[in-house]
């Protein structure tokens, strides 16, 4: 026959476990998005937040080299990396070269253009939902472009589950951009 004192035992053994469990689960899925802030201090001891240039483009130039070295395996085998350069606000015609030099530096074939015209090239499979032999790099929000700040979320596509994205966020620093916080890290 089993008393109240071993119920009680078994039941709060299970509640234990329960919130053991849900603990493991809350840690998880905040450990999926992770936020790294810079400050001054960090490029000054240790070259954390390096500096770019003035214009708007080395901004871009950086967040593409970032985003395109995350998450390597989704670039092996690739041909061509493809830019949706209309998302990227404030550059000039001249200044978006700099994707198709970024692209002929990876030895790849550099393609302008989104899903639209990825699909119209033959480049994108609308029965697998995804690139044939490429990845599309484009930016998906800007939050803030005000001259001083610039924030903004960019992803590299590859398939439906073969997605990496991120935010960045520059600031000017006498009239140079610095980078001082990745966040909203997500993969699919």
């Amino acid at each position: 026959m089993i008393t109240k004192i071993e119920i009680n035992e078994k039941g709060t053994f299970l509640k234990a476990k329960l919130i053991i469990i849900s603990l493991v689960v809350v840690s998880l899925l905040f450990s999926c998005s992770e936020t790294t802030q810079f400050t001054r201090g960090d490029y000054e001891s240790n070259q954390n937040a390096p500096l770019f240039g003035t214009s708007t483009i080395e901004v871009y130039i950086d967040a593409v080299k970032r985003i395109y070295s995350d998450d390597p395996g989704m670039n092996s085998g690739i041909g061509f990396i493809a830019f949706e350069v209309n998302t990227f606000k404030g550059i000039t015609s001249d200044e978006s070269d700099r994707f198709r030099e970024f692209a002929e530096a990876e030895n790849k074939q550099y393609v302008d253009g989104g899903i639209k015209e990825l699909t119209e090239n033959g480049k994108y499979d609308t029965e697998t939902m995804g690139l044939k032999n490429g990845v599309l790099i484009r930016i998906d929000d800007i939050y803030v472009n005000d001259g001083d700040t610039l924030k903004f979320s960019i992803s590299k596509f590859r398939a439906s589950l073969a997605a990496i994205g991120m935010t960045l966020e520059y600031v000017k620093v006498k009239d140079e951009w610095e980078l001082v916080e990745v966040s909203n890290q997500w993969i699919s």
